[in-house]
């Protein structure tokens, strides 16, 4: 008889690491349960949602999907881009929201929007967990201080 195999890490839970973000696999809010993939939303210090995509690619390319954004509407959330352990962009949601508006992402027809490096402001870009989490921390603190965290 075969022995059950423990769950596997999700890659963006293994490259990120840290106690500090706590991967979720449902959401409830305005009114409607949702369930995530698995590492595909991670909750930063109870506040702040993070929507993360990883790429192992050599030249990193990243698919996300209209409904994964439109999910997180009413929340405050960080949109990571990994293209390695520690490494990636961080684009809090007013950075996507102006991303959108100016078109920066060209849209599949099955609604996914298509990113690669040269869409991304380089000043988004993070070199290790630490500068990650000094930003995640920094965003927290400007728009979320007085939020009570999510259960």
């Amino acid at each position: 008889m075969p022995t059950p195999q423990p769950p596997s890490t999700p890659r963006a839970v293994h490259w990120l690491g840290g106690e500090r973000l706590a991967p979720r696999s449902l959401y409830h809010g305005h009114d409607q349960l949702v369930r995530l993939a698995p590492g595909s939303a991670l909750l930063y210090r109870g506040r702040l949602w993070c929507i993360v995509r990883t790429s192992r690619l050599a030249v990193p390319f990243w698919g996300v999907k209209r409904h994964a954004l439109h999910t997180f509407e009413h929340e405050p959330y960080a949109l990571l881009l990994l293209d390695g352990p520690g490494t990636g962009w961080c684009l809090p949601r007013i950075e996507v929201e102006a991303l959108l508006r100016r078109r920066a992402w060209p849209v599949s027809r099955a609604g996914e929007y298509k990113i690669k490096p040269a869409n991304l402001c380089e000043s988004s870009r993070f070199t290790s967990t630490a500068q990650l989490f000094t930003r995640l921390d920094a965003f927290v603190a400007m728009f979320l201080e007085k939020r009570r965290p999510v259960q």
